[in-house]
């Protein structure tokens, strides 16, 4: 059954909800009549004020219908014959649901504009996946290949590489205690990735060693000490 839109305003019926409902009577109802509101309105990722609603419409209707189907002695027949006129009646959604859809279609057709109204465009990162390739598919909509290849390919280009310097690398070892074959693990995994983000080991044990008084020097499971200077500090 479709959705119902007056006045800007989306409605949903209660027959909309009838076979989720009894599919999952026994598996908290409330989750699945939930999610089948948020597929009927077309949202998969509600912001908070639209949550509380949904939550709220699916908790109420979970127990009126839960009511009304153990009155009709738990018989589908009887129950839609009892309950013609609540079956056809709607479930108010509030106008941020319409806003919302709207605006996340306009933002996506006016890159980089602001929204007038409606909640904001959640970041691509925390999207779901399915969220993530329609949003995909719109952008790439009538692109040839080629086209998005070369896009993607100048869009990384212009991504600045970020690295470790030497002491936030120095820092990072010291703090996690890291052994010399781990820290060049770690650093071969992130590297791999087309990233310098770690300095060579080479280069910490050099930024160690200007941090430390010329007459010391440290490796992994050694530090030495200049015997003359031992005597000088100890004299």
């Amino acid at each position: 059954m479709d959705i119902v839109k007056q006045d800007g305003v989306k409605f949903i019926t209660n027959a909309d909800l009838v076979n989720t409902w009894l599919d999952h009577n026994n598996k908290n109802p409330k989750l699945f009549v939930f999610e089948k509101m948020c597929s009927l309105l077309n949202t998969d990722e509600p912001s908070r004020q639209m949550r509380h609603h949904l939550e709220t419409a699916s908790r109420l209707f979970c127990l009126n219908i839960s009511r009304r189907w153990a009155g009709s002695s738990r018989n589908r027949l009887r129950f839609e014959d009892r309950n013609k006129a609540w079956l056809l009646s709607k479930i108010l959604m509030p106008q941020c649901l319409s806003d919302g859809q709207s605006s996340n279609s306009a933002n996506l057709e006016r890159a980089g504009t602001s929204r007038a109204r409606g909640r904001p465009l959640k970041p691509f990162e925390e999207c779901s996946k399915k969220t993530k390739i329609r949003r995909a598919k719109k952008i790439t909509a009538g692109r040839t290949t080629s086209e998005i290849k070369y896009a993607a390919k100048l869009v990384s280009s212009q991504c600045p590489t970020t690295s470790l310097s030497p002491h936030q690398a120095l820092a990072l070892y010291l703090d996690l205690s890291l052994s010399e074959r781990k820290y060049n693990i770690l650093r071969s995994v992130v590297n791999s990735t087309g990233t310098n983000t770690f300095p060579s080991l080479y280069t910490l044990r050099q930024t160690q060693n200007a941090l430390l008084p010329s007459n010391i020097y440290s490796t992994e499971i050694s530090a030495e000490v200049d015997l003359q200077a031992l005597l000088n500090a100890t004299a």
